[in-house]
């Protein structure tokens, strides 16, 4: 049987691992959703042909709390 001591950790270590592969799920789902939202917007112009809709780039990393860890999520604009 493990100690208390390793047990913690071990679940530590588990709690990390499901807040990283959430954090990667929601980034490439939130990347994806704007990479169609851009791609269906693609024709809209202004009255002076410019595109309607632009990528600008990338905000700065956000805590998202979700659940009883948080995590950081890459900023998409």
């Amino acid at each position: 049987m493990l100690p208390t001591c390793a047990k913690v950790e071990a679940k530590g270590y588990l709690e990390q691992l499901l807040a990283e592969g959430a954090r990667k799920l929601l980034q490439a789902a939130i990347e994806n959703e704007v990479a169609e939202y851009l791609q269906d917007q693609s024709n809209r112009r202004t009255e002076s042909g410019e595109r309607n809709v632009v990528r600008n780039g990338h905000l700065n990393d956000a805590f998202v709390f979700a659940g009883p860890s948080e995590m950081i999520t890459k900023g998409v604009t």
